[in-house]
């Protein structure tokens, strides 16, 4: 997998992701945007390899807190979000993914400051 930065990130790589997660919510908190930034890009990393039934979980709670915390619209949000759509796409739970891209739809509006 390649981050956004162009570093890859193997299967070997996911064993310390996770411990350094571990570390990140000891050290800074549950809500802290460096724990949850790095939450989002630890279930994208187990997702890409195939780790769906670990990935989900944190996907869904970094969505939640970064909503929380930092505001629907928050792009590390939408990052969680959309991954979640693309792999319960996969998995062909499509009531689910209708309507977390009805809400992706609505927070990029919000950003753009489009109003229907």
């Amino acid at each position: 997998m390649e981050t956004p930065g162009g570093c890859r990130i193997g299967r070997d790589d996911l064993p310390s992701m996770l411990s350094t997660l571990c570390s990140y919510e000891s050290l800074f908190g549950p809500c802290h945007f460096q724990t949850l930034h790095l939450m989002v890009e630890t279930g994208l990393a187990l997702c890409h390899h195939g780790e769906v039934a670990y990935a989900r979980p944190l996907l869904e709670r970094a969505a939640r807190d970064l909503g929380r915390c930092f505001g629907r619209e928050n792009e590390t949000r939408l990052r969680a979000l959309a991954a979640l759509r693309d792999m319960l796409l996969e998995q062909g739970q499509y009531e689910t993914v209708s309507a977390i891209q009805t809400e992706l739809l609505e927070c990029r509006q919000q950003r753009l400051g489009y109003v229907a």
